[in-house]
């Protein structure tokens, strides 16, 4: 995690409590799918949003996570 105190208070702020996720999720080849299809669903999320920046899945280094 890049920035652990905005997030901590980008959590309050929205939701009145830190968010606990799966940060190894997608590590695996059995993941690797469902993370793909999430990517796909949140990207076209973003692009109807307006968003200017998006994660590219194809630039990520083989078995790292």
């Amino acid at each position: 995690m890049l920035h652990p105190k905005a997030y901590v208070a980008d959590c309050m702020r929205l939701f009145g409590e830190i968010l606990d996720h799966d940060g190894g999720f997608g590590g695996t080849c059995e993941e690797e799918p469902v993370l793909q299809a999430m990517f796909v669903r949140t990207a076209a999320s973003g692009r109807r949003s307006s968003a200017s920046r998006t994660w590219d899945p194809s630039s990520r280094a083989s078995g790292t996570a």
